[in-house]
């Protein structure tokens, strides 16, 4: 493959059609922004509820749960517990005071 040695904005290739490593995003686009270092998120909304420290993932899904809390936006309590994971807080799912 023959690089073009005037590309810009983080793009490389004949003609600057691909993200250099680490960026990523469509460089056919033609714009500054195209290739990012992928803090600029793809997912217009990114709600975790205060408890998924690394945030989304390319799907807009919740990476690594945390609290005791799972699904795709980490908004129920994991089985053997309950609450509302919606709040916010570490405290959100308590463990069930049922015997096992």
């Amino acid at each position: 493959m023959t690089l073009n040695k005037d590309c810009k904005h983080n793009t490389y290739g004949p003609k600057c059609e691909l993200c250099k490593p680490p960026f990523v995003g469509d460089a056919t686009r033609g714009t500054p922004h195209d290739c990012d270092d992928g803090s600029r998120r793809r997912c217009s909304h990114c709600q975790c509820y205060n408890h998924s420290p690394r945030g989304c993932d390319e799907n807009c899904r919740c990476v690594r749960c945390e609290h005791n809390t799972e699904g795709v936006n980490c908004e129920v309590c994991k089985p053997g517990f309950y609450g509302d994971a919606r709040r916010g807080t570490p405290y959100d799912c308590k463990p069930c005071p049922c015997p096992e």
